[in-house]
């Protein structure tokens, strides 16, 4: 049975206006998604075997990836290279060899196309 918390507004319940049991419900859902997620992680980040088995899922799940249409592989590798970057030793050299360029590259083309864009926005010949 869901609680009815009065309204900080008005002091009445959520069922006296559509819209404030709406926004009572969607602050319920985010507390509570919140709080899922802070587990979660709490989990990931204080447990080594359960690190390690998450990122070999999500690694194999993205090998799996790179050859099917319904999941992203790369970013399920670089998600598993995350996680299990803290306990395999490998997967930090990986990380250092491949990820950190790739971003630092990242972030000059960015830099470097939006002074592009900047520069077409100021002479529109």
């Amino acid at each position: 049975m869901i609680h009815q918390q009065p309204s900080s507004d008005t002091g009445q319940t959520p069922d006296a206006c559509p819209s404030a049991r709406q926004a009572w419900t969607l602050r319920q859902l985010a507390q509570r998604s919140y709080a899922l997620i802070k587990g979660i992680w709490t989990i990931l980040v204080t447990r080594r075997p359960v690190r390690i088995i998450v990122g070999l899922s999500l690694l194999l799940a993205g090998i799996a990836g790179l050859f099917l249409p319904i999941l992203q592989g790369v970013a399920m590798i670089v998600a598993a290279l995350a996680i299990l970057r803290k306990d395999i030793p490998l997967a930090e050299r990986v990380w250092q060899r491949w990820i950190v360029p790739g971003e630092q590259r990242l972030r000059q083309w960015l830099h470097a196309f939006r002074q592009r864009r900047a520069e077409r926005r100021k002479d529109p010949d």
